[in-house]
């Protein structure tokens, strides 16, 4: 680990930065164009991949992990996007998770967990996320899946799905 990263704060600032540089990534840029493309649900299903594709880098994370990070964050952040069309409002929420799992001293995606306290995890992985960290657990995942859906039923409710254009790669040339 580089010398400078061995601060608390300075490791909490570079991980604002890095969840910052994902939300522009995932939400701003990728998320907008292909809701435009094909619609708000398939955008959902293919960021929410991507967003676990992205998680699966990290070291000692499995296709399971990954896939429940895709489903927690990869459902909830967008519909949050969806509902307010605010990208702080997403950056908040995806900062608030990672600044409290590193300030209590929880393993976050697999990643160390030296910040202001350490807290050992102990129990049946499938409760506890394991030493990747409580993301990864069937209770959060479950809850963050049920508040996902059920924003997505809100979105739903409200007409905030876009239906997107559905773009032709051939246009149709005129006879």
């Amino acid at each position: 680990m580089p010398r400078l990263l061995r601060f608390p704060l300075i490791r909490l600032l570079a991980g604002i930065l890095l969840v910052a540089v994902e939300e522009v990534l995932f939400r701003a840029l990728l998320f907008r164009l292909i809701e435009e493309a094909v619609g708000s649900v398939w955008a959902i299903l293919i960021v929410s991949f991507l967003f676990s594709l992205s998680h699966y880098a990290n070291p000692g994370t499995t296709v399971w992990r990954a896939g429940l990070a895709g489903l927690e964050a990869g459902l909830t952040l967008p519909v949050l996007f969806i509902l307010t069309r605010n990208l702080w409002l997403c950056m908040t929420a995806h900062v608030t998770w990672d600044a409290l799992n590193f300030v209590i001293g929880i393993p976050e995606a697999g990643g160390p967990t030296q910040g202001y306290f350490t807290s050992l995890l102990a129990g049946d992985e499938r409760l506890t996320g394991s030493p990747f960290g409580v993301e990864f657990s069937l209770l959060v995942s479950g809850l963050a899946s049920i508040v996902g859906f059920y924003l997505l039923g809100v979105a739903y409710r409200q007409n905030a799905l876009v239906k997107g254009k559905r773009y032709r790669f051939f246009p149709a040339q005129p006879m």
